[in-house]
């Protein structure tokens, strides 16, 4: 699933205008690296006081040009819908880290439970080429901490037995951090479930951070 046509369009014709943009780098995002939220972070993982949560690739993420958040532990509603074996208790999540070692501006990861896949990604890169029917509306969202959900299942893809779900929260200041979840058929009620995974919304944090030396 894609951020969407009206997403896109309007990121990349306000490309040039918006203080969130660099200027010295116009086809990339601007990263707050003064944010509190960060300062704390790196005080904390300097300190030892914060741990990696996902420490067998701690060398890969300290590669990243934007702030990673993912979820630092199971969120409690998902938890919920698994089968009382596969829940955290018992069965760690599959979490796996993809990235361009090259070009460090995205990553996703993803986790996978019994019957529920979770993926976090971000993207500092702008499109600029847009198709020909791209419609602009607005501008780049500004930090909004309202969780908007969109699912998609049977009722609106016949066909689909399971569920997906989607929503986009804006950090540092306006990266977009995009997560989906989906839901096989014994699952589906999660994922169709608007008000939990808002709920679970919560945890999601900054999990690395790396500000660039001065």
């Amino acid at each position: 699933m894609n951020i969407g046509t009206l997403g896109i369009a309007a990121i990349a014709l306000t490309a040039m205008t918006l203080p969130g943009i660099a200027a010295d780098a116009p086809r990339t995002l601007s990263v707050d690296w003064s944010s509190n939220d960060i300062k704390k972070y790196v005080s904390e993982a300097q300190s030892g006081t914060r741990a990696s949560v996902m420490p067998d690739d701690e060398s890969r993420l300290s590669k990243l040009k934007l702030p990673v958040i993912g979820f630092e532990r199971v969120p409690s509603l998902l938890n919920n819908s698994l089968a009382p074996g596969a829940r955290s208790a018992a069965v760690a999540p599959a979490r796996t880290l993809v990235m361009d070692e090259e070009q460090p501006v995205w990553y996703q990861i993803t986790e996978r439970y019994d019957g529920i896949t979770v993926s976090v990604d971000a993207d500092l890169r702008l499109q600029e080429e847009l198709p020909p029917s791209a419609k602009v509306f607005g501008r780049i969202p500004a930090p909004d901490d309202n969780v908007k959900v969109q699912v998609i299942d049977g009722d609106s893809e016949p066909g689909l037995e399971g569920a997906i779900a989607e929503y986009t929260v804006y950090k540092y200041p306006n990266i977009p951090y995009r997560v989906t979840i989906e839901c096989e058929k014994r699952t589906r009620e999660y994922c169709r479930n608007p008000a939990s995974i808002t709920k679970d919304s919560q945890f999601l944090k900054l999990i690395s951070a790396r500000p660039p030396q001065e």
